[in-house]
């Protein structure tokens, strides 16, 4: 007896058999919903396909506090900023302060306003929409506004955090 050769075509059709078109799409359709439905869950607003994955640049701790500041008080005067920043967190000086809003001004992250007084300008800053995107990063890479004596090992640490 003589055994009868099958293609590789006799075979895949026979053991892989095909779905018509319209059971491909509504499988498509089904996933794509799912897609969406789990899109809806996350903030897609930061992340790009390009670079290092995020629309919007980095900030360090010292800028995040600032803007968090900023965040929290609106359009303040550099004073009214270093004080926040310094109840969060020592070791901030008021040129430190000015010197980071700066910063942050070149970057589009705040804003600047300046009003004349008699001992010169006074300048107040504001967060911008950039800036509440780099907010916004910063939460999402877990930065966090924590004092150095909130160590549970310092006695008399902090208990709170500022939010």
């Amino acid at each position: 007896m003589k055994l009868k050769k099958k293609s590789m075509q006799q075979i895949v059709d026979r053991y892989l058999p095909t779905i018509s078109n319209h059971e491909v799409d509504a499988a498509g359709q089904r996933i794509l919903q799912r897609l969406r439905e789990e899109l809806k869950k996350h903030d897609t607003s930061l992340r790009s396909l390009y670079g290092d994955g995020w629309s919007i640049g980095p900030v360090d701790d010292r800028e995040f506090r600032v803007l968090t500041a900023l965040s929290q008080l609106g359009e303040s005067p550099v004073v009214n900023v270093h004080r926040t920043v310094e109840n969060w967190a020592g070791g901030f000086t008021l040129l430190n302060v000015h010197f980071l809003l700066d910063g942050l001004v070149v970057r589009e992250f705040a804003s600047r306003r300046s009003e004349p007084t008699d001992n010169g300008p006074e300048h107040f800053y504001q967060i911008t929409g950039e800036g509440e995107r780099a907010l916004r990063r910063a939460h999402a890479e877990n930065k966090q506004l924590v004092r150095a004596t909130e160590d549970p090992a310092i006695p008399g640490a902090c208990t709170e955090r500022p939010s």
